[in-house]
């Protein structure tokens, strides 16, 4: 190191041969420090921090509090932060917010001026992924007393404006029910270090749960009534709030319930804890690592070892039957199919049931820097001074190159060939302006976020103005021509009406559990639907009063339809969930079988001809041998599991060439 230097309030503070300076603040405060230090090649690193400097004869602390938006209310678009930061001598006030449960927090809005039942800030969710988060208010004097108020919002919705957001699926390995899949997510909105440095992560990382608190926190025990009407209540001071979002920005909400809430007589000791669905939602949600039962010591729920009822460990159970271990610090654990088949996650791979895995190196910073695949072959990945990636080798040695801008925003996408296969353009508040592709050819993005409308303008200059509603779905579009199309929308999202330039309009409902149960066409052709309690189609009605009819067995595999004219396909499946026979309604049989991984190796057509199938470990097709009678005819290739399985159902009738 050459030289360091340092700033106290943007003075300069002479340093000691040691480093050490002293300068005297003569007023209270907040101030930043700054040090500079220089190596003899001219780079420079840089630190900075904030002090605090009180005044003594201050004794009274600040005040916090948020009166508006109400606590665990949806967010959707932009919205006022009303309260109180006020203090005689105050300094300064802060807004931040973190993901529920996180302690990340991100400021967006301060002031040095007291405000008493007015704006604090401008909470904006339009560049914010959907979930829960922490809403902190810290006040400061200049006595050196802080004030802190906190509460929860939910944000969810589709008005997410600006956001760059792409998907890279490095890897792919065919399994039975689930295959291993590694899906590399790069989002604009993300700010922090995942998977593959800033930005990036896994996308089954994105599957989050949290909470608002610790479910046995802020519970009142109180008693009523007489000696002979005497009776115990146990109630919750703040509402407890669980939310699970999903990877397309869906959250499930889950409100604490304890049993009995109310008891004669005797305190209430023990009580059984569950979570119950708000809403909206149709997932169950159980606890893994605490038991059901729960003590209550003063104001607290408590486990066996009479520590705070906190549960880490979460078994969610969608409708369809899919079963996903959450776990509150790392987030999603593993997914198990209606079949049983199940993917685990962890810090070093993905491992299948079926017998195969993927594997996982990481940094120091954590970040995956190589995955090694079953049969062996790896994709590495390389990251910048800033925490970028920078860097992907797939498996056959073709890189890919990514560049960015200062606040981490992806900028150019360099293919292997050299191209830039895509450039960003960005504002200062970070939202995409411009896209330009490998020819030149640009797209450009303006938008009015208060009047709730976005203008694109293509390729060729032709300009398409979107208008949404406060939940960001799309109201009106009018194109170049001056051609409108017009949406409608029920209170949960789901699209009633689609009208169009000439004034046909198509039309949706819906029951209880968000499944449309008819679509009625522009020209007034109506087809109905309805649905098991897994969200099945059970029957579908055409226009002209046709049904076709679907059966399921007891886990939601498809066993039996039956077509308007009467004629019935059977359906079998192994253990795992493979179909291993179709029977058509003239007694026609098709059948396969499979590996253990999942892989079809042998099919025998209805026509007696078999087809043979071998693949490498990593589930790619090797070869195709076809047998008729006496004759045999074989193909090398290199074909997914998924392209033989098409290949077979195409065969079969299920699916058209």
């Amino acid at each position: 190191m050459e030289h360091i230097s340092a700033e106290f309030n943007n003075q300069p503070v002479e340093l000691d041969e040691t480093g050490i300076g002293t300068f005297v603040a003569d007023t209270a405060g907040m101030f930043e420090v700054v040090a500079k230090a220089y190596d003899a090649a001219g780079n420079e690193g840089y630190a900075s921090k904030e002090l605090f400097v009180k005044e003594e004869g201050d004794k009274v602390p600040p005040e916090a509090f948020i009166e508006s938006p109400l606590e665990y209310t949806k967010i959707h678009e932009p919205v006022e932060i009303i309260g109180t930061a006020y203090d005689e001598n105050l300094v300064k006030y802060i807004l931040e917010y973190s993901q529920s449960g996180k302690d990340r927090y991100i400021k967006f809005a301060e002031g040095t001026k007291s405000v008493k039942n007015d704006v604090l800030g401008i909470f904006d969710p339009t560049m914010m992924r959907n979930g829960q988060y922490d809403i902190r208010l810290s006040v400061y004097d200049s006595g050196g007393y802080v004030s802190v108020y906190n509460v929860s919002y939910i944000v969810e919705g589709e008005m997410k404006v600006g956001n760059f957001t792409i998907s890279f699926e490095d890897l792919t390995v065919p399994m039975a029910g689930l295959p291993i899949s590694i899906a590399r997510n790069y989002d604009s909105r993300n700010k922090s270090k995942g998977d593959f440095g800033i930005g990036w992560s896994l996308e089954y990382k994105y599957v989050r749960i949290e909470q608002n608190m610790k479910p046995g926190e802020n519970w009142r025990h109180e008693e009523s009534g007489g000696v002979f009407s005497r009776v115990y209540n146990l109630y919750e001071i703040k509402p407890h709030n669980i939310t699970v979002t999903y990877p397309d920005g869906k959250v499930d909400e889950f409100r604490v319930a304890v049993s009995p809430s109310m008891q004669p007589f005797a305190p209430i000791q023990e009580v059984s804890v569950s979570f119950v669905a708000k809403k909206g939602t149709f997932s169950k949600l159980e606890a893994l690592d605490e038991d059901k039962v729960a003590y209550v010591v003063g104001n607290e729920l408590r486990n066996f070892d009479m520590e705070c009822y906190n549960p880490q460990r979460y078994k969610l159970t969608t409708r369809e039957g899919t079963v996903l271990i959450l776990n509150m610090n790392s987030g999603l654990e593993s997914v198990t199919d209606i079949n049983g088949n199940t993917i685990t996650y962890t810090k070093d791979g993905i491992t299948h049931s079926g017998g195969k895995s993927v594997t996982f190196e990481r940094d120091r910073e954590g970040r995956i820097t190589k995955i090694t695949e079953p049969m062996g072959n790896s994709i590495n990945y390389e990251y910048d001074y800033y925490g970028d990636l920078v860097k992907v080798t797939d498996q056959e040695g073709h890189v890919t190159r990514f560049t960015y801008n200062s606040n981490h925003g992806l900028i150019d996408i360099i293919d292997p060939r050299g191209v830039k296969a895509v450039r960003n353009e960005y504002d200062d508040d970070g939202r995409i302006i411009a896209h330009i592709d490998a020819e030149g050819n640009r797209i450009e993005y303006s938008r009015d976020i208060g009047a709730r409308q976005e203008i694109v303008t293509d390729r060729m200059g032709n300009v398409t103005v979107f208008s949404y509603d406060e939940k960001g779905n799309i109201l009106k579009k009018v194109d170049a021509m001056g051609n409108t199309t017009s949406y409608t929308y029920d209170e949960n999202g789901n699209m009633l009406t689609e009208t169009e330039p000439l004034g046909n309009t198509i039309t949706y409902t819906y029951d209880e559990n968000n499944n449309v149960t008819s679509f009625t066409d522009a020209m007034g052709n109506k087809t109905e639907y309805t649905y098991n309690a897994k969200g099945q189609v059970l029957t579908e009605t055409d226009p002209m009063g046709n049904t076709k009819i679907n059966e399921y067995d007891s886990k939601g595999n498809l066993i039996k339809v039956t077509n308007p004219l009467g004629n019935t396909t059977f359906f079998e499946y192994d253990s795992k969930g493979n179909l291993t026979k179709m029977t058509d309604s003239k007694g026609n049989t098709t059948s396969h079988t499979y590996d253990s991984y999942g892989n079809v190796i042998r099919k025998i057509s209805a026509d007696g001809t078999e087809t043979v199938y071998t693949y490498d470990s990593a589930g790619k097709c090797l070869t195709e041998t076809i047998k008729i009678g006496e004759e045999e005819i074989t193909q090398h290739m290199s074909m997914t599991k998924k392209d033989a399985l098409q290949k077979l159902l195409m065969h079969m009738g299920i699916l058209q060439p």
